[in-house]
């Protein structure tokens, strides 16, 4: 069996690739000779996950790629791409036994500009469709929506034949009740135990001794970069984030400046701490200990999941975190938050709205006002470790429903 992993084409992006791991993982267990195709930046993307699933059928797909003939005439190439993407679509539709799109929220509005990207979106809407019309289309994982404009209509008409499981019981009834169709609640794929996860944690000492770091003794704070979807003025969020750090500093916390996604156009959670350090004289450097380069998302799961705390930006560092029975406080520039961590996980009180009206201005005190509840709520690993559960129960009774799928059952 041929199958198309899309949205797994940069494993730089850890959350994206402890989804795509636990996929492969648990299909290859139930299924067997199947190869995994993913659209790969780069051969080290296919490398990686190899490591990390210990699976060596998993390759770059070249069914979708093309050159652009007419790539040095501005008008011409757009039309180009545009027809000749439409092709490969077909094509791999028809190549593939399957086609498995794994979440995120790449099926929302948040990461597009409008009008400017109407097309584009429209383009996916159709993807979709030639996708469903040749093969066995499943999306897992997503956060849909909420869609706004013209774009309501073609969501509608986009999903309403389609394979879904939602990761978050709010897009399920926007899915229902909105674009009027149906779907099966599931919770993120990244809840699940990582395959190398258990060797990593018998290996713990060892690796968090790369970084001076002793478990329990540090927190660890996640930042992003993509700080215009978190403030139309990023400088009052560089200056609330080094406040926060100098202030969790004076408080005796060890910190721990993780990246949590790397991008091949530098779009990466390294962004962040360069500004503090611009601005504030290498304060990060000096303070702080940095973890700046690529690692596997495993050893990353390690470092987050054996600190105190972690405070984030990034969504899947709090599923690992989470994952590994420690809270995490969540910085929410969109619904993905609510949906996985506040309702799924019923931690809500965790999550922080970057949205509301000078919420950077009070940055400090809401996170220190999280510090302390997680400071004094003496069961909430019990509560954590009562959610997870619940959330990996989901997740593999989903992923049994996919491989029954698969096979025809």
């Amino acid at each position: 069996m041929n199958i198309l992993l899309k949205n797994i084409s940069n494993t730089y992006n850890y959350g994206s690739m402890m989804m795509a791991e636990n996929l492969i993982t648990y299909i290859t267990k139930k299924i067997s000779d199947v190869k995994f195709y993913i659209e790969a930046d780069t051969y080290q993307d296919v490398e990686r996950l190899r490591i990390a699933t210990k699976n060596d059928n998993i390759y770059c797909d070249n069914v979708l790629k093309f050159n652009l003939i007419t790539g040095k005439i501005k008008y011409i190439r757009v039309l180009e791409r545009k027809l000749r993407r439409k092709s490969h679509v077909k094509k791999a539709s028809l190549f593939y036994d399957a086609i498995i799109i794994l979440g995120g929220a790449d099926f929302s509005e948040v990461y597009y500009k409008f009008p400017k990207d109407n097309l584009e979106v429209k383009f996916v809407f159709e993807e979709l469709k030639i996708f469903n019309s040749n093969s066995n289309l499943i999306m897992v994982g997503q956060t849909i929506g909420p869609y706004t404009g013209k774009r309501i209509n073609l969501a509608k008409k986009t999903f309403k034949d389609i394979r879904i499981y939602t990761r978050d019981l709010e897009t399920k009834k926007y899915l229902k009740n909105v674009l009027g169709t149906d779907s099966f609640e599931s919770r993120d794929l990244a809840f699940l135990d990582l395959n190398l996860q258990k060797e990593y944690l018998k290996n713990k000492v060892k690796i968090l001794g790369k970084y001076n770091l002793e478990e329990n003794n540090y927190i660890t704070v996640v930042g992003t970069g993509l700080l215009s979807n978190y403030s139309k003025n990023p400088e009052e969020m560089v200056d609330a984030f080094y406040n926060l750090i100098k202030r969790l500093i004076k408080e005796k916390y060890n910190v721990v400046c993780l990246a949590h996604v790397f991008t091949k156009n530098g779009i990466d959670d390294n962004i962040l701490y360069k500004k503090i350090d611009k601005k504030y004289n290498n304060f990060i450097s000096n303070n702080c200990i940095l973890i700046d380069k690529p690692i596997l998302p495993v050893e990353a799961r390690i470092i987050l999941g054996l600190g105190k705390f972690t405070i984030t930006c990034r969504m899947h560092a709090a599923v690992s975190t989470f994952q590994m029975g420690h809270p995490a406080i969540c910085i929410s520039y969109s619904k993905k938050y609510k949906g996985v961590i506040a309702d799924g996980l019923k931690f809500p009180n965790l999550v922080l709205d970057a949205k509301q009206k000078n919420f950077w201005k009070k940055f400090e005190s809401l996170v220190f006002d999280r510090i302390n509840y997680i400071k004094n709520d003496s069961s909430i690993e019990s509560k954590i470790a009562d959610s997870v559960s619940s959330s990996k129960k989901i997740v593999s009774a989903t992923l049994d429903d996919i491989c029954k799928h698969l096979k025809g059952e």
